[in-house]
C-alpha cells in the first residue's frame, strides 16, 4: 500500500507539512492574540485619557456655573459690609456731634 501512495516518504513529507502548517497557525493564533492585546491596552489608555477630559471639562463647567450663582451673593455680601461700614462712620460722627453739642451746652452754661 506504502508504494500505491509514494511511500513513508510521502508520509514524511506529509507529516513535515501538517506541521509546518500547524507552526504557522499557532504563530498566527499568537500573534492575533498579541494584537488584540495590544489594541485592548490601547483603547484603555484613550479611555482614560478621554474619561480626565470628560472630568477637566465638567469640573470646569461647575465651577463656571458656581461662580455665576456666587457672584450676586458675593456682591450683596459685599454691599453690606459697605453699607454696614457707612452706617459705623456715621454713628461715629453723631457720636462726636452729640459730645460737641454737649461741650457747648456745658460753655453756655446749660
Amino acid at each position: 500500500m506504502s508504494a500505491l501512495f509514494g511511500g513513508d516518504d510521502n508520509g514524511d513529507k506529509l507529516r513535515a507539512e501538517a506541521e509546518q502548517h500547524n507552526r504557522e497557525q499557532m504563530q498566527r493564533i499568537e500573534a492575533e492574540k498579541q494584537a488584540r492585546q495590544e489594541n485592548q491596552q490601547m483603547i484603555s489608555f484613550q479611555l482614560e485619557n478621554v474619561r480626565d477630559d470628560v472630568i477637566a471639562k465638567t469640573d470646569e463647567i461647575i465651577s463656571s456655573v458656581l461662580e455665576s450663582y456666587e457672584k450676586p451673593f458675593n456682591d450683596k455680601i459685599k454691599q453690606g459690609r459697605d453699607e454696614a461700614s457707612k452706617r459705623m462712620t456715621a454713628i461715629g460722627e453723631l457720636g462726636r456731634v452729640q459730645k460737641n453739642l454737649y461741650d457747648i451746652r456745658i460753655e453756655l452754661g446749660e
